[in-house]
Formats: structure tokens, sequence, C-alpha cells
């Protein structure tokens, strides 16, 4: 097994993986972007669910403002990722629902 995890290492230092983050102690890769589309992460909290959002020119509009943020700070970006965290539809219905107070209304 350790010689898989060796050559993912080899491939991400490539670019032809990125390892996408996640809260699980494994990691996750998928084929880099430029061998597929660009996208952006759902990634569950929860279970670990990764699902891909495909981008569109709001969100890379808002990227794209962003990055320039970054070069005005002495930052040089390469590319921008978008990992939205939060619950999937399945670990949602299986949580509690939150009692409402009255600072949240």
């Amino acid at each position: 097994m350790s010689s898989a995890y060796r050559n993912l290492t080899v491939l991400e230092h490539a670019g032809v993986v990125n390892r996408v983050i996640t809260k699980e102690d494994f990691g996750r890769y998928e084929l880099a972007e430029e061998l597929t589309e660009h996208h952006h992460h759902l990634v569950c909290s929860s279970c670990g669910l990764v699902r891909d959002l495909l981008s569109d020119v709001d969100a890379e509009r808002l990227m794209s403002l962003a990055m320039r943020r970054a070069t005005e700070q002495g930052f040089t970006p390469a590319t921008h990722r978008l990992d939205i965290v939060g619950l999937c539809a399945g670990c949602s219905a299986r949580k509690p629902a939150q009692p409402r107070t009255r600072a949240s209304v």
C-alpha cells in the first residue's frame, strides 16, 4: 500500500493529480484540471463525501477578483480552488434540527 501512496505523491508533484482536502485521515485524489475540466468541490464535513461542482461565470468572476486582491498584497497566485464545506443531503436529514433561539431569529 505504501507504494501506491508514494506514486500518488510523485503524480501530485508532477501535476497529474491533485489532493482534495477533506477532514478525513486518508487522502482523496483526482486528475488535474488540465486533464479534465475546471470545477470546485462540495465537501461533507460529516461523512466525507466529495462532489464536483462545475464552475460558472459568476464564481469565476469572484475568484478572479480574489486573485487580483492577492496580487495587490504581493502574492503571486498560480491557480485557485473553491471547496464548500458543509453537510450533504443525507447527513442533513439525519442531523436533528437545532432549536431556534431568540438571538438567531
